[in-house]
């Protein structure tokens, strides 16, 4: 039977996913020399060479694209294996990465965050803030796990659930509103109304009243 040390697998899927000792060792927090003698350890233990130098790339041989094959499964099976039987509610860290509009981020989701932070304290939070269409945008380039969004919009990469239900409220001043009592209010008129927003396009205002 072979001996294959576990450690084994992050290092050499790390190795031929970056093609580079140097690359690799640094994505490891690892020394180059040291992680070359594990390389040279695990083709030891295997009986074949893994990898090839061309250009001053690695290059995978047959028998490493095999192994790499084989010990990606293993490797997410093993991480797997070991989620499952561990204490969930001591292993909860990370970053997550949200989107929200400003008025409903500041009002409804920072408050609930800050009560998450008090019993998870290794899960860190980076908000952005936004209208949709900027939202969308960045959920399409991965920069963020999900958002909260007043519009939806088809998308193939994109899936909506409804999660909250806002109530949205017109307000003035009582001498605002007397300049205008003697006019017809409908929506029309309201459209053209002046009003105060935080954005320099006033799309989304024109929306709320749609």
């Amino acid at each position: 039977m072979i001996s294959f040390n576990l450690n084994s697998f992050p290092v050499f899927i790390e190795v031929a996913e970056k093609a580079s000792m140097t690359l690799a060792a640094k994505s490891l927090g690892m020394t180059q020399p040291g992680l070359s003698q594990h390389i040279s350890n695990i083709e030891g233990d295997i009986g074949t060479k893994l990898f090839i130098r061309k250009n001053k790339k690695l290059i995978l041989t047959n028998d490493g694209s095999s192994l790499l094959l084989r010990a990606r499964e293993a490797y997410s099976l093993m991480q797997k294996a070991i989620f499952d039987v561990k204490d969930h509610s001591k292993i909860l860290e990370g970053t997550v990465k949200i989107g929200v509009p400003i008025e409903f981020g500041v009002n409804i989701v920072i408050p609930i965050i800050s009560q998450l932070i008090q019993s998870y304290p290794d899960v860190k939070f980076n908000i952005k803030y936004g209208l949709a269409d900027r939202l969308f945008a960045l959920m399409e380039q991965g920069d963020l796990d999900f958002a909260f969004v007043d519009s939806i919009e088809k998308n193939s990469i994109l899936s909506f659930d409804e999660v909250y239900q806002e109530k949205l409220v017109l307000c003035c001043t009582k001498k605002y509103m007397a300049t205008i009592e003697d006019k017809e209010i409908n929506k029309k008129n309201i459209q053209k109304m002046s009003f105060i927003t935080c954005f320099d396009d006033a799309r989304i205002v024109l929306g709320w009243f749609k």
